[in-house]
């Protein structure tokens, strides 16, 4: 349960079932990760927790207590938890499962998904959150094509003004991401760097929200990305236009005081922060990857090579010469969209839809 968009749409679905009458049980096997655990207990469920000293172990005890929960139906997501969820379906009496796909395979097939989709042979359902990783699981993987589903994410929609103002100076721009070189930090900072450079000074700021990786307040091995990036902040001297934050519960909630909402990642499926930033009405910077394009259309901001650190500085310097009103139509348009397309209701109703269809389906699934 760290702070991811997986976890984010879990916690999100879990609310949703139990709203509709599902008793729902959340299984897990890290203690320390809590950052969605209030609202899972808000709403009533508390967790189950698997402990164990080895990978093989984990694989016995979760196979163990899931059996012993005799469930309905598993759902899950994230890679690990979904191989642990299908080698628990098969036995005397075989449980239905839905796995996640949260993520985009954009270096075809390799020998680790070439292992995980086959264990999905044992499994019910693939949902997958953008278009584009369902048809790459079914060109690849053609066993799999009739049990492939995209469903979307889900996202609180806020009520917010009709009309929307945009007219901080400097204009403000939020990230919410994971602080690792998939969401392409480095060459992002030097593309702020040079829209700076095209600017009058102090003409924009980004606050960048996301998981540092430190623990108890100390840098561990996977922190050492965010170092760097820290380090070219100094070094371009950026100090008053790049912040970073760390990973918060409320980012939703302050996306009000932004005037642009930016994801320039290397590679994403359907991500979660866009999709939130649309419902807040957003205009929206982006890199023009996965189904990105096709969720934010062509009237709700800008997309940009993530390659190529000029494009990405041209489009900053276009975001930021826009006027209020341009903005403010351009949020409107992801305002529409993302009523559209991010509903809990749609969201909730797909599932359902699947979770009855592999709960009434008779026998095991066609290998």
């Amino acid at each position: 349960m760290g702070s991811g968009g997986a976890q984010r749409q879990m916690t999100c679905l879990l609310a949703a079932l139990s709203s509709k009458g599902y008793d729902v049980q959340l299984l897990l096997y890290y203690r320390q990760f809590q950052h969605f655990l209030p609202e899972v207990r808000a709403v009533g469920v508390e967790p189950i927790y698997v402990d164990s000293n080895t990978k093989l172990g984990r694989i016995w005890a979760v196979r163990r207590t899931i059996r012993k929960l005799q469930p309905d139906c598993v759902i899950s997501y994230l890679n690990s938890p979904n191989i642990l969820a299908a080698l628990s379906s098969p036995g005397l009496r075989r449980i239905p499962v839905i796995v996640s796909e949260r993520s985009l395979d954009i270096d075809g097939v390799t020998k680790a998904n070439r292992l995980r989709f086959n264990i999905f042979r044992l499994v019910d359902q693939v949902v997958a959150n953008s278009e584009s990783q369902a048809q790459f699981i079914r060109q690849s993987f053609p066993f799999l094509a009739r049990r492939v589903t995209t469903i979307r994410n889900c996202v609180f929609l806020p009520q917010i003004p009709s009309v929307r103002k945009s007219i901080h100076s400097p204009r403000r721009i939020v990230v919410g991401a994971s602080v690792n070189p998939a969401k392409n930090v480095l060459r992002f900072i030097r593309g702020v760097a040079e829209a700076s450079q095209g600017l009058p000074p102090q003409s924009f700021v980004v606050d960048w929200f996301g998981n540092n990786f430190f623990q108890n307040g100390k840098p561990t091995a996977a922190s050492e990305y965010y170092l760097q990036a820290i380090q070219l902040v100094q070094s371009l001297n950026l100090q008053n236009t790049f912040f970073f934050h760390s990973a918060v519960n409320d980012l939703p909630d302050r996306l009000v005081n932004y005037d642009a909402a930016c994801l320039p990642s290397i590679f994403e499926g359907c991500p979660n922060f866009i999709c939130e930033a649309m419902a807040a009405g957003l205009p929206i910077l982006s890199s023009q990857i996965g189904d990105i394009p096709e969720i934010t259309g062509q009237t709700s901001g800008w997309l940009f090579d993530p390659n190529n650190e000029s494009d990405i500085a041209n489009q900053l310097i276009r975001f930021v010469l826009s006027d209020a009103e341009e903005l403010q139509e351009m949020g409107y348009h992801a305002r529409t969209r993302a009523v559209e397309l991010f509903s809990q209701e749609a969201f909730s109703d797909a599932y359902e839809a699947i979770i009855r269809k592999v709960v009434m389906k008779e026998g095991t699934p066609t290998q």
